[in-house]
């Protein structure tokens, strides 16, 4: 993929169909619909359900804040300017 924008946004979707899975299987789980480990309580399928609705609603937003054009810039910049005053400090 030549456009880095391209990948983001494939990998924001795949984030959020992820949580949608994780959050459809909670539901079935917490309404005995499904496989479950026999050791594990039926209630674990409401927190699977919770995660998974987080994960679909909140982690495409944080992915989309952390690759921010504008915020790359700026990490860019303050990553050079620190290694310029690295050289600086280094020079006799």
């Amino acid at each position: 993929m030549a456009d880095p924008a391209a990948g983001r946004f494939f990998a924001m979707q795949i984030a959020r169909m992820g949580g949608v899975a994780m959050a459809v299987y909670g539901m079935l789980v917490a309404a005995s619909d499904v496989p479950w480990p026999d050791g594990l309580p039926r209630w674990l399928g409401f927190v699977l359900l919770a995660v998974g609705m987080a994960d679909a609603l909140l982690v495409p937003r944080m992915m989309a804040k952390t690759w921010n054009s504008e915020a790359l810039i700026q990490k860019e910049n303050v990553a050079r300017e620190m290694a310029r005053k690295e050289q600086d400090r280094s020079r006799p």
